[in-house]
């Protein structure tokens, strides 16, 4: 597991750049400066009682909040589910159905009328509260609010020689075009072995 998480916590190198958009200027984070908005996050996820056990939907699109909490949800030990932000309410439902995950997550600022809305409708008419990730510029954190009224106990934060090689990091739905879709789970230890054969194949050394 630490393998997933092993980059250097005092490197000033780039480790993260977000281009600019018409809206919001370009982001670069260092792999300091990484490691620090992770762990926050995860003290975060923990405070809301999330750790090994729990199972995420993770309906963000490929920016800032994505990396931060899929990396924060890696750390506390939960399973994450990725989910297309472009689905319809009768997919994301269907999914949400099988799964019964603890959250479904979406960035609070990156709502469309088409998408994000629909994951939100899915979760509603398969009461599983939404959780909103919100990259706060000023104070280089993630902000996590959630629907969920009752209030959870909190759990511990995760450390990475906690997690084991067998231990489920990622859950993915296949859609097909007949019958139910089927569930994949990846376990740490082939999501490693995954990451060294593109390190190696790319030469992905600093």
């Amino acid at each position: 597991m630490a393998k997933l998480l092993l980059f250097s916590e005092t490197s000033e190198d780039p480790a993260l750049i977000i281009p600019a958009t018409n809206a919001e200027k370009a982001l670069h984070l260092s792999y300091r400066a990484l490691h620090n908005v992770v762990a926050r996050a995860q003290i975060r996820l923990a405070a809301l009682g999330i750790g090994p056990g729990s199972t995420f939907v993770l309906a963000i699109r490929k920016r800032i909040e994505f990396v931060i909490i899929f990396l924060a949800l890696i750390g506390q030990g939960a399973t994450t589910s990725p989910l297309n932000p472009d689905c319809s309410v009768r997919e994301s439902s269907e999914i949400l159905g099988y799964m019964t995950p603890t959250y479904t997550i979406v960035a609070a600022n990156h709502y469309s009328a088409t998408s994000d809305k629909n994951i939100i409708e899915g979760s509603e008419l398969q009461s599983v509260p939404v959780a909103q990730a919100r990259w706060d510029s000023e104070t280089g954190s993630i902000n996590i609010t959630t629907t969920k009224n009752q209030r959870e106990e909190a759990v511990a934060v995760m450390a990475s020689q906690d997690i084991q090689p067998t231990d489920a990091v990622l859950l993915l739905y296949t859609t097909g075009t007949t019958g139910r879709s089927n569930a994949v789970s990846l376990i740490y230890q082939i999501i490693t072995v995954f990451c060294d054969i593109v390190i190696a194949v790319y030469k992905l050394i600093a």
